[in-house]
């Protein structure tokens, strides 16, 4: 009996197990056979980059490399390229010219290139750019020129302008002195002294030290040390080898301004004969000649002196004649007019070579 029962048991588990696999088996041939689909592949992008900048027509200087920064938006990854080899882009969008452009004062200035954002999709957006080169002024380091170089200049005295000193250079060029108290100095580069110069038979008094600064716009200067000589005044001497040169007359009156002191000297070997002026200033001392064979004496030389005192000079340098002290100035240069036969203004009569 119990080995019947144990059978029926087998034979009872036997049977629900056969059904629950009929079911499983029909669970999952529903699931085949529904009717709701399953899908597994994402959408396609189909969208392009798209550039944020709106401008492109760029201005560039000469010389520079890099041109911008361009970026662009997309839902996925984005490389930048160019196909122009002239440039290059990196993948942050930094455009630049490959070899930094100059202008072209012939040629055209302005360039164009297309760069192109692609998406990680292969999608592809292209950007034209426009750009113009700017001419940038080279910067100027040369200093203007001068075309004087001597160390020494002569000047006549009692002239104050002297002559034009100006430099060369590209640009304009301004002037300007340093350490020159004596002189002045105009733009057009005319250097002038302040007071005319006199001629003094000290030599050391006759050089004027000056220094002229050039300056152009870039402030690039060059500087011109020089020493201006004040020129002894040639004296004036008559071609008349006689007596009859007018001799006593006024002199001034006739020659004019070209005369600063003339006069005539009376008495013995008289073309031997020098006058000296003295000047109470500062003692410069001028010379002046008698005329061969007429007595006759003149000069262009100027009196710096506001008074001066007269000395006759024989033929050995020795002083056999003089005035009173320092009794003359510049208004009695014309010395025949005081010194007549008689004498006149306070002078005794005519000059002459002895006492």
């Amino acid at each position: 009996m119990k080995k019947i029962t144990s059978i029926i048991s087998i034979l009872l588990l036997l049977l629900l197990s056969a059904c629950q696999e009929t079911i499983e088996d029909k669970s999952i041939t529903d699931d085949e056979n529904s009717s709701t689909p399953i899908n597994n592949q994402p959408t396609a992008d189909t969208t392009a980059p798209v550039f944020d900048t709106k401008n492109t027509d760029l201005q560039l200087n000469e010389g520079s490399n890099f041109i911008a920064k361009f970026s662009a938006t997309d839902s996925s990854s984005i490389t930048y390229s160019v196909q122009n080899t002239a440039y290059e882009i990196t993948q942050d969008g930094s455009l630049s010219f490959f070899y930094s452009p100059s202008y072209s004062q012939t040629n055209s200035n302005a360039y164009q290139v297309t760069i192109t954002a692609t998406d990680s999709a292969l999608n592809s957006t292209d950007l034209l750019i426009n750009i113009e080169i700017l001419d940038i002024a080279e910067e100027d380091n040369s200093n203007p020129v001068f075309s004087f170089s001597d160390t020494v200049y002569g000047a006549k005295q009692g002239v104050t302008a002297i002559e034009s000193f100006d430099a060369t250079d590209n640009s304009l060029v301004t002037y300007s002195l340093e350490n020159s108290p004596y002189f002045s100095i105009s733009q057009s580069a005319v250097l002038s002294f302040i007071d005319a110069p006199f001629y003094s038979s000290t030599a050391a008094q006759n050089l004027y030290d000056v220094t002229i600064i050039a300056t152009d716009t870039s402030n690039n200067t060059a500087r011109l040390s020089f020493a201006v000589q004040i020129l002894e005044p040639t004296d004036i001497y008559s071609s008349v080898a006689n007596n009859s040169h007018n001799n006593g007359a006024d002199c001034i009156s006739c020659h004019g301004d070209s005369l600063a002191v003339a006069g005539t000297i009376y008495g013995n070997d008289v073309k031997y004969s020098t006058i000296r002026l003295i000047e109470e200033s500062n003692f410069n001392e001028s010379i002046i000649k008698a005329v061969q064979g007429s007595g006759n004496f003149a000069t262009r030389a100027l009196l710096k002196s506001a008074t001066y005192k007269v000395e006759v000079l024989n033929k050995d340098g020795i002083v056999v004649n003089e005035s009173k002290d320092f009794s003359h100035s510049a208004s009695r240069a014309n010395c025949n007019s005081c010194h007549t036969n008689s004498g006149t203004g306070g002078a005794p009569g005519r000059i002459v070579n002895y006492r």
